[in-house]
């Protein structure tokens, strides 16, 4: 429990989920320096970590990564330019919902697996920033668990 584990923490849920709403209306908007201001409020919002938090535990070990978990990277992606769009955003889309589902973030195999899946799907649509991105975002937990 947050408040417990932070006495005196007077964090405002109600503030935290403004924030959340106004992240999701300036994604949809496509507001880059809003999302940046936003996620960085948000992260501001946190308690502090002690560097026994930050340090990486060993990786969960009872994931397989097999070509079949691997289902957006399979695309073709032969459809022109609007159909593929509508395919990368619901792979988006997809992956929020799981990356929602998994609070270890990218700690968890099936996240970890998933965004290296989206990150081909956006190399196959020359989405070079994006790719990076996410390969950025997952660089630190692909080199704890090493190279397969």
């Amino acid at each position: 429990d947050l408040r417990r584990r932070f006495k005196g923490s007077d964090f405002n849920v109600e503030s935290c989920r403004t924030a959340c709403d106004a992240l999701a209306d300036s994604i949809a908007q496509g507001n880059h320096h809003h999302v940046d201001g936003l996620i960085t409020a948000l992260r501001l919002m946190m308690p502090a970590q002690s560097g026994s938090e930050r340090a990486f535990a060993r990786p969960r070990d009872d994931f397989i990564l097999r070509p079949e978990v691997l289902l957006w990277s399979k695309q073709d992606f032969l459809g022109g330019l609007e159909e593929n769009m509508r395919i990368v955003q619901k792979c988006e889309a997809d992956f929020a919902q799981l990356m929602a589902s998994y609070p270890e973030g990218f700690r968890a195999p099936e996240i970890l697996a998933a965004g290296l899946d989206l990150a081909v799907v956006y190399l196959k649509n020359y989405s070079l920033d994006k790719a990076d991105t996410l390969y950025s975002a997952m660089e630190s937990q692909c080199m704890s668990r090493g190279l397969p």
